[in-house]
């Protein structure tokens, strides 16, 4: 097992004296501690973690540490001090018990609000508030901050995964899409690419691909040829073309290209290929054709001889209208078998 802390399970009879207030305004009255600073070390004896090899989110107690002998990440504490007699633990909301948290490259890191770390979740049986917890790619050669993101309903139990601006691509277990600004903990120690097996996979200079169905292709991308992979359902392109073929199989789902990148002044004919299964679905070519005419629509006609008034409705285009509008664009279009 590869167990990462996601919650921190806070009884009220062990922690009394950190009670800060109380707040009425949900069903049922709910208890609040002081989660802001780092300065609170609360009684737990239980948590909730990920499996970090399967995504299962399940809750482990402290006798079952003890006895396993399991460490946890982002959990610091002295494990060669936990034996048989070992009731609870005192941590912070970063994880820290007070002997960990005097060390300075670890707390330096894991507890320094300046770096936009924030509070591991605080969880209380008696309440079912939406937490999450979400980690961020953080760095791929210093390009490719935030591209892919992994949010945890820490409550329900469930994972997110997102590429670029599209946050909630893929969803396993029971994920509650209540996100909010309020209701997130950003937690940093995690590299995506490195902790998660099969998370990330580089296919080729500027090519990623994520649990093997979403693709990103970055703006650098430096392959003139692309090869997504079958089985790939999600594609994610803001690659500036340069006479670049992509290769896309029949699983594609949908597509999302960023339509900026097919300005007038940056694109010419033949700069992107697509090569097509001769059973695609009809809504990748509209996609990218669509991006391309929204990132053009004030030139169409005079640059590109594009009428839209000639042509049916967006929900209406057939297969040969969308293939006219690719030629005009300069979207090279062929099949294969």
């Amino acid at each position: 097992m590869n167990l990462l802390l996601i919650g921190i399970y806070i009884e009220d009879d062990f922690n009394r004296d950190k009670i800060v207030y109380e707040d009425t305004s949900y069903d049922s009255l709910t208890t609040y501690y002081s989660g802001e600073t780092y300065d609170y070390y609360f009684k737990t004896r239980k948590f909730r973690v990920i499996d970090l090899d399967t995504l299962n989110v399940f809750d482990i107690a402290l006798d079952k540490i003890i006895k396993d002998n399991i460490t946890i990440r982002h959990l610091f504490i002295d494990y060669y001090e936990l034996n048989s007699d070992t009731n609870y633990i005192e941590i912070n909301v970063a994880g820290f018990d007070e002997y960990t948290s005097r060390d300075r490259e670890l707390s330096n890191t894991y507890m320094n609000i300046d770096k936009g770390i924030y509070h591991i979740p605080l969880l209380d049986k008696n309440k079912n508030k939406p937490q999450y917890v979400c980690f961020r790619t953080i760095d791929f050669n210093n390009r490719y901050n935030d591209v892919f993101m992994l949010t945890i309903d820490v409550i329900n139990g469930g994972v997110s995964v997102g590429c670029y601006k599209n946050e909630y691509i893929l969803t396993l277990g029971n994920f509650s899409r209540q996100v909010s600004y309020n209701n997130v903990k950003t937690l940093i120690g995690l590299d995506l690419e490195k902790d998660i097996p099969n998370f990330v996979k580089v296919l080729g200079d500027g090519v990623f691909i994520a649990f093997g169905v979403i693709c990103f292709i970055d703006k650098k991308c430096t392959v003139s040829s692309i090869v997504i992979p079958d089985g790939v359902k999600y594609l994610i392109s803001i690659l500036d073309f340069k006479q670049h073929h992509i290769i896309i199989p029949k699983s594609i789902e949908k597509c999302y290209f960023e339509g900026d990148r097919f300005y007038r002044y940056h694109y010419n004919r033949g700069d992107l290929t697509l090569h097509l299964h001769k059973n695609f679905n009809i809504a990748i070519l509209r996609g990218i054709v669509s991006a391309s005419i929204d990132a053009n629509y004030n030139y169409l006609k005079n640059y590109y001889d594009i009428d839209l008034s000639k042509f049916p409705s967006t929900e209406q285009r057939t297969l040969g209208n969308w293939l006219e509008l690719a030629d005009k664009l300069g979207i090279i279009v062929e099949f294969y078998e």
